[in-house]
């Protein structure tokens, strides 16, 4: 009966492996930072209480102009939002 024992282990190890993907997922709370584009940008951080502060609506994140869904907005520094998808103009 002993040995009966691993065995619930090892499929409770193997459901751990395979939530990890899903948390990866979880990236549009802006709490997990696996994707690139949450990565908060040195250059352009987002604060969202100031941009709030500013009546400002913070975008999609990114890091680049490939995160963007919309092929007409681009990756750019909007301000107290930080690197966002906006559209150019």
């Amino acid at each position: 009966m002993v040995s009966a024992l691993p065995n619930p282990t090892t499929e409770e190890d193997e459901d751990e492996d395979d939530t990890t993907p899903s948390r990866a997922d979880a990236d549009d709370d802006g709490r997990v930072y696996k994707n690139p584009r949450n990565s908060p940008s040195a250059q352009c951080p987002r604060d969202e209480e100031q941009a709030t502060l500013l009546g400002q609506k913070c975008l999609r994140k990114c890091s680049s102009d490939e995160d963007c869904k919309s092929k007409k907005k681009k990756c750019l520094c909007d301000g107290a939002c930080g690197m966002s998808c906006i559209k150019p103009g």
